[in-house]
This record gives C-alpha cells, sequence and structure tokens, in this order.
C-alpha cells in the first residue's frame, strides 16, 4: 500500500518508522578530539563520530530486552498542521502519522538513548517535535493532507528488538532521498 501510494505522489521513499530521537547535529552528542581517536573508521569526522555514536548505544542497550511499542489507534493516521502566519500548513516530517503511547519501556529507552547520546541527564520530552509533540510512527513524508490514503491504519503493537541509527542530513523533504543508514542496534 504504502509504496504504491509513494510513486503515485512523487513522495520521498523510506522505510516507515517511529523516531525515537531525532534531528540531533553529530557535534551535539561527540567531540572532535573523541571521534578523532577512531583510527579503526575510514572518513571524515563527522563518520567517525558516527561511529562513537553507534557503538556507545550498541553498548548502553546490549541485552536490554526489547521495547513495547503500542499505537494510540483512537487517533488513527492524520496529518499535523502548523499553523504559520494564520494559515495551516504541513510539517513534512509530520505529514502522515499514528501516535504511539508513552507507555514506561518506551520512556525508560528513550531516557537511556538520549542519557548515551548527550552524557547527561535532561527531559526526554524535548524530543517530541510539534505539531504533534509526541511520539509517533511515520508513514509518509510530504506537505499535502491528501498523501493520507483513506486505507491506512495504525499498525499492530509490536515488541521492538533493534534500533537503527540514521544520518538524516539534509533535514528536509527534499533531503531525505540522501539518509543512509549508519548502522544497528540490537537489544536482545
Amino acid at each position: 500500500i504504502i509504496s504504491s501510494h509513494l510513486a503515485h505522489r512523487n513522495l520521498p521513499k523510506f522505510t516507515p518508522h517511529l523516531t525515537m530521537i531525532g534531528g540531533v547535529p553529530i557535534s551535539d552528542c561527540v567531540s572532535v578530539e573523541e571521534a578523532s581517536r577512531r583510527d579503526d573508521v575510514c572518513g571524515d569526522i563527522d563518520e567517525k563520530a558516527a561511529h562513537v555514536v553507534v557503538k556507545r548505544l550498541q553498548d548502553a542497550f546490549r541485552g536490554y530486552g526489547g521495547i513495547n511499542i503500542e499505537f494510540l489507534t483512537d487517533s488513527g493516521v492524520f496529518a499535523a498542521f502548523n499553523n504559520v502566519e494564520g494559515r495551516e500548513t504541513i510539517q513534512w516530517n509530520q505529514s502522515c502519522v499514528c501516535l504511539v503511547r508513552k507507555n514506561e519501556e518506551f520512556m525508560d529507552a528513550m531516557a537511556v538513548a538520549d542519557k548515551t547520546l548527550f552524557q547527561k541527564e535532561m527531559q526526554v520530552d524535548r524530543h517530541f517535535k510539534p505539531p504533534v509533540s509526541a511520539p509517533h510512527f511515520s508513514y509518509v513524508y510530504g506537505n499535502i493532507p491528501q498523501h493520507i490514503s483513506k486505507s491506512l491504519n495504525c499498525p499492530p503493537s509490536f515488541r521492538s528488538e533493534n534500533m537503527v541509527v540514521v544520518w538524516t542530513f539534509p533535514s528536509t523533504l527534499e533531503g531525505v532521498s540522501k539518509w543512509r543508514v549508519i548502522d544497528h542496534v540490537h537489544l536482545m
């Protein structure tokens, strides 16, 4: 359903996903000094820093046991709108979403990821960006509300046994095609 939906509307293709923590500049997580010590990684300083982040997350979540992901099916699948100067616009990266319950397992995993990334304890709710301001599953990125197919429903709840670290630059609708997987973090 989703692949045909994207093809008919010339939208960027990506794997539907739940973002735990997104849009984080790598320099907020890893110093140049720490990244430059990664002689085992080829590439520029950002590439080395990304591998530092992956290693930290893999260590923090080794044997974690998975995370129950529960969807708020009552809210359905919807587009999130911003009010910009009195007119409503679609938030491109929240244009076709289903809300995720902030259950204890999910919020605990967010706290572990946040502390692992930033090396200090802070409120994890800061990662829930407006206009949804809640954890959500993204089906499609775009900026037209008609992108939502009437046949889409929230997925069934599941137990996540894996996280994916993704390079999301540039963080724009046009940039989605340039995003790439850095590595996986296994939770089991």
